[in-house]
């Protein structure tokens, strides 16, 4: 008799413990995918642009975005796109437009003189794969520097995303 009271006894605490255990283990998944944030997607981009002389009056520029997913989670893209803006030799309204401006004026609307657009991308990167984009754009050749902006949609939200912004001067990118 002592002996069934005792497994009975046991038999309970295993049932609690094993609860017990259920519960501390939600917890953990709940703190670690919900309140630190892992099921959100994060990436990386980068660019790389070389130049090439094609005609007396054009470059060629071939653009390669490259999108790196730093998450945990799969980074799905939607959309893409790409914009080469001139800004030197810089024309007369976007000096004008600085030098007007008032302090919250934080980037210059220099003139696009390219952009190239991919919707429903379809693409999706797993967690610390890469995914490189190609693009080329024909610039004239009396543009002397020039900005690169990219922005990569978010597909798991909406109006959010990822950006990248570099300069470039054709002279560099020719030699």
């Amino acid at each position: 008799m002592a002996y069934e009271s005792f497994l009975n006894f046991t038999g309970g605490l295993a049932n609690i413990a094993t609860v017990v255990a259920i519960v501390v283990g939600g917890i953990w998944v709940w703190r670690r995918f919900r309140v630190s944030g892992e099921p959100y997607a994060r990436a990386g981009l980068e660019h790389l642009v070389l130049g090439c002389d094609v005609s007396s009056d054009k470059l060629l520029l071939r653009l390669w975005l490259t999108i790196k997913n730093v998450g945990a989670v799969r980074l799905n893209v939607a959309d893409l796109f790409v914009r080469i803006q001139q800004i030197a030799p810089c024309e007369g309204d976007a000096v004008r437009e600085f030098e007007t401006a008032d302090k919250f004026m934080l980037e210059g609307r220099w003139p696009k003189i390219g952009e190239k657009t991919i919707t429903n991308a379809k693409c999706a990167i797993e967690a610390g794969e890469t995914e490189v984009f190609e693009f080329d754009f024909l610039i004239p050749k009396m543009v002397e520097s020039f900005a690169v902006y990219s922005h990569v949609s978010n597909s798991a939200n909406p109006g959010r995303g990822w950006n990248c912004s570099t300069w470039h001067k054709c002279k560099e990118l020719l030699q």
